[in-house]
């Protein structure tokens, strides 16, 4: 999911890490954050991971129509949204 086109922040908990393209995470200053918004604010995505976990029975539910695809379970669970044990479940 991460690539050289966009840059993509992880919102957690009322800090902000910018997700390199390894899935490392590194926190940033919520100033430096404004900044890089107002500068580009068409080239970030922002995932908010407690957004994330209020919706995740619905999002590895396979029966509900706006369940995630495979690859997306694969890459929250890179970026540290759900566990293994949630990931071998929901691929299974």
């Amino acid at each position: 999911m991460p690539d050289r086109e966009r840059n993509i922040y992880i919102s957690d908990g009322g800090k902000v890490y910018r997700l390199h393209t390894d899935y490392s995470q590194e926190e940033i200053d919520e100033k430096e954050f404004e900044a890089i918004q107002q500068r580009n604010p068409n080239s970030i995505v922002v995932f908010d991971k407690d957004r994330f976990l209020q919706e995740k029975d619905i999002l590895l539910n396979k029966n509900h129509p706006f369940s995630i695809r495979e690859e997306a379970a694969f890459a929250y669970f890179k970026m540290g949204f759900i566990t293994k044990e949630e990931l071998d479940e929901y691929v299974e």
